[in-house]
């Protein structure tokens, strides 16, 4: 089974201080999904039933919400925990053409197993992911405030102005059904919160500046689904390793070897300053940064050992903050081998 590990994308920066590597990461799931499940479809049960449709269009025109605005934010928050799964490449995955009516207010009703099976079974999967509920809510407040705004005579001049501020809460409800052993694998609750303000010469022209809210649930129902899926599959981050290029003309040198994608010669620089430099200073900076080339090749256990060294042989302090965070990834190693195999190895 090929370590995951491995699997690093790389970027560079070179600032006038520190320089810095930035390396695209694969992260373990905070939910292991059992290995069985390779197939998994994505259904929307917060659809409302019945006897909720004309209270839920009553409330959109109350509130002063389009019509059909939550429908599309659920939409978007499906399309957005299907994306994260299909990008580790662990799962297959689909939104199946499914309609539940679901009682939006009885989230604490799992769906029955027997519907879950019939669905699986129609569209060979092995597992659901349910979006149980979607329900956005914004409060508009409005209020006036002040600014000095500079004239050509150099004098300031006190403009009032009305701000229209809305709070807008957009909550999922989450649950992964397992068709093979009628377990519920997982429920979660995702809260996306927003704030928008803008100002205007009276309070309509102020609300009228607010950014559309439909376009505002989607976004926000878009960013609850990514935490979702990201919460049951390995995904992608961004990780900072700063290195250092301060020190003598030796630092700067491998410096701009790296940038060059040249870390062959970077790290021969590396070597000879860590190994043949009295200054321990830049000895241990040399060595610090020979565990970011190491991490950077996907050799933790390496990186550990120069990073353990900077700290304890050279007394370089930042070498006990990279101890700890390479000390989390080896941890982290198996936990996603086993995730990312489908726990076949």
């Amino acid at each position: 089974m090929k370590n995951f590990t491995l699997g690093i994308l790389i970027a560079l920066t070179i600032s006038a201080c520190s320089p810095h590597a930035y390396l695209n990461v694969l992260q373990p799931a905070a939910i292991t999904i059992p290995p069985h499940i390779k197939r998994i479809g994505i259904i929307n049960r917060s659809l409302a039933s019945k006897d909720d449709k004309w209270l839920n269009i009553l409330e959109g025109v109350l509130s002063g919400e389009s019509i059909g605005a939550d429908r599309e934010g659920a939409e978007q928050a499906l399309i957005a925990v299907k994306q994260e799964l299909e990008r580790s490449g662990r799962f297959i995955v689909s939104i199946p053409a499914v309609n539940i009516d679901g009682n939006t207010a009885n989230f604490d009703t799992p769906m029955d197993f027997n519907t879950v099976h019939a669905i699986c079974e129609r569209h060979q999967l092995d597992g659901l992911v349910s979006m149980e509920n979607f329900d956005s809510n914004s409060r508009l407040t409005m209020g006036v405030v002040e600014d000095l705004v500079k004239q050509r005579d150099g004098s300031n001049l006190k403009v009032i102005s009305s701000l229209a501020t809305v709070n807008l809460q957009v909550t999922t409800k989450w649950r992964m059904y397992d068709d093979s052993t009628k377990n519920i694998v997982d429920y979660f609750v995702a809260n996306n919160n927003k704030q928008f303000s803008a100002k205007g010469p009276n309070p309509q022209a102020a609300q009228a500046a607010l950014p559309y809210k439909r376009n505002a649930i989607n976004q926000s129902g878009f960013a609850n689904g990514s935490i979702y899926g990201q919460r049951i599959s390995p995904y992608w981050t961004t990780i900072n390793r700063k290195f250092y290029k301060a020190g003598n003309d030796n630092l700067k040198k491998a410096a701009l070897f790296a940038k060059k994608n040249n870390w062959n010669a970077a790290i021969e620089i590396w070597k000879k300053e860590m190994l043949v430099n009295k200054d321990k200073n830049i000895a241990g900076k040399a060595c610090y940064n020979m565990a970011v080339a190491c991490e950077r090749e996907g050799n933790l256990e390496l990186a550990l050992e120069y990073a353990k060294r900077s700290a304890s042989e050279f007394g370089l302090g930042n070498g006990h903050k990279y101890i700890r965070e390479i000390n989390a990834r080896i941890s982290n190693r198996n936990k996603l081998d086993y995730q990312m195999s489908g726990g076949n190895n």
